[in-house]
């Protein structure tokens, strides 16, 4: 059966590098360009398969001619000895040499080389995805499962990206996708201040936004209002929720929706009070969100979980509350290099899925060393890693004065952008309603 498998994998190299042959022997070399895009050496299991598609892709990269002779030519610049043909290639191949390997290969046919050329990676694709199952298999003996496949996160990255494509695109495709992803339906999501979205660039796939702040600035209340907007237009929004249960966040949107106090939205006393809320819960149940509140998760664990349900029908926006409780891959890491690897992880989430990604995150106590205006957060607040300042699309900072002066309105507070991939950094006045769970318009 190996013997088979092995015999059928060599066939379909033969099929692609005589393709190639034959492509460049009647004058049509692009009719196999896309081999070339999607093909490396790793791809081929035979060491003379190798060979020959290490010179045919040095030769394809300089714009020469590709025949039996420069293949040979090439080999022998680059310092291949050829290992002869496999005993696993039909015996008319044995004992051939590289011109007359090729020569004999160049009858095979260009039509088919796109079919011969996925049959490749999917072979290959197949045989790292065993490896790495048998690599997960024997890790994990003695240690957590879900530990051990953390632990390969990145190989299974590899292998997802790998399963894709990897084939660039040209000029015209990114130019084409530019504008595709700036069409009016595509056109990102809002964050539901019009103050805001004025001066704020959307959301888009695969943006990473950082909401950030010292205690009690409302940075979860400010991210449930974002999730909440967009999901009233017809968004679909996982949430995932490491500091507070998901009772707590439903009731924080029923106050916000329906203008109750968060203490009086389940008084039985407060018969009015009781029928908003129910009424509140009645909209909430309309909506498409999915929350996960198990605290401690992984940045793995959470991709996990969120492509699941991805799958099955797609999410429009991630949101995580909070980075510091997410828990490290590698507990014994520094931890700013724990953070450092959080905040890179959910940048890939952002990009693999194609969302936005909106987290929160709490900053360090720079602000309280400094006075005044100064208390006011920047970029290098971010606390414990500053690589989270280089990952992050979008730096959003929130600033209330009454933290700091009891005397300064309770309500004012300001949106912070200090960072934005297309736009200028600039200060927003919002009003917080700290009891109401909801940030509003300052007018």
């Amino acid at each position: 059966m190996a013997c088979d498998y092995e015999c059928y994998r060599h066939d379909e190299e033969r099929c692609v590098i005589g393709a190639v042959v034959t492509a460049y022997d009647i004058g049509a070399p692009r009719t196999v360009s896309g081999a070339f895009s999607l093909l490396t050496i790793e791809d081929f299991a035979s060491p003379e398969h190798r060979m020959i598609w290490g010179a045919m892709s040095t030769l394809q990269a300089r714009g020469a001619p590709i025949d039996e002779t420069s293949v040979s030519l090439e080999m022998r610049r680059a310092g291949d000895q050829w290992p002869g043909v496999s005993t696993a290639a039909p015996k008319r191949y044995h004992g051939l040499g590289v011109v007359g390997y090729l020569a004999a290969l160049s009858e095979c046919s260009v039509a088919n080389v796109d079919y011969h050329t996925g049959q490749l990676r999917e072979m290959r694709g197949r045989a790292m995805a065993a490896e790495l199952g048998q690599a997960i298999a024997a890790g994990s003996e003695g240690k957590d499962f879900a530990a051990s496949i953390a632990e390969r996160a990145d190989a299974l990255r590899e292998l997802v990206a790998y399963g894709a494509g990897t084939s660039m695109q040209t000029p015209q495709e990114a130019v084409e996708a530019y504008w595709e992803s700036h069409r009016e339906d595509h056109a990102g999501l809002q964050y539901g201040w019009p103050s805001v979205d004025r001066r704020v660039e959307p959301m888009r796939p695969g943006d990473f936004i950082m909401i950030a702040g010292r205690p009690s600035m409302g940075k979860s209340v400010f991210a449930g209002n974002v999730a909440r907007y967009n999901l009233e237009q017809g968004k679909r929004v996982a949430i995932f929720s490491l500091e507070m249960p998901t009772a707590q966040i439903e009731a924080r949107w029923i106050a916000a929706d329906q203008g109750i106090q968060l203490g009086r939205a389940l008084r039985p006393a407060d018969p009015e009070a009781c029928e908003r809320a129910a009424l509140g819960a009645a909209k909430l149940r309309m909506l498409d969100f999915g929350i996960c509140d198990i605290s401690g998760l992984t940045v793995p664990q959470m991709e996990s979980r969120i492509r699941q349900e991805h799958a099955r029908k797609p999410f429009d926006l991630a949101v995580i509350d909070y980075l510091q409780l997410v828990s490290p891959t590698d507990p014994k890491a520094p931890r700013e290099q724990q953070v450092a690897a959080m905040s890179k992880g959910l940048k890939v989430l952002a990009r693999n899925l194609k969302i936005p990604v909106l987290c929160v995150c709490q900053l360090n106590r720079g602000p309280e060393s400094r006075s005044g205006r100064d208390r006011r957060p920047m970029l290098s607040d971010f606390r414990e890693s500053g690589s989270i300042e280089q990952d992050v699309d979008f730096a959003l900072m929130l600033y209330r004065e009454h933290y700091y002066d009891k005397e300064a309105d309770p309500e004012s507070a300001e949106l912070l952008v200090r960072k934005q991939r297309n736009g200028d950094p600039c200060e927003i006045p919002l009003r917080f309603q700290g009891p109401f769970a909801r940030f509003l318009e300052s007018f």
